[in-house]
């Protein structure tokens, strides 16, 4: 059913390996704590003084 009217499969996502340890880890965090994790969650679990999901989720941001 991953299919868009066309009759073409969609397209995978881009996103860097990062990005998507990032994404796995709120996923996994929401569904256990029935809400998203604080940015201080996300800090302690990848062990960053500030991670770089904020770079690339914020709208205000802009290439490098």
């Amino acid at each position: 059913m991953n299919q868009l009217l066309d009759g073409q499969p969609a397209a995978p996502p881009h996103f860097t390996e990062k990005q998507g340890q990032y994404l796995a880890f709120i996923w996994a965090y929401s569904q256990i704590n029935e809400r998203p994790p604080a940015e201080r969650d996300l800090q302690r679990y990848f062990g960053a003084p500030h991670h770089p999901s904020t770079k690339w989720c914020s709208p205000s941001s802009g290439p490098d």
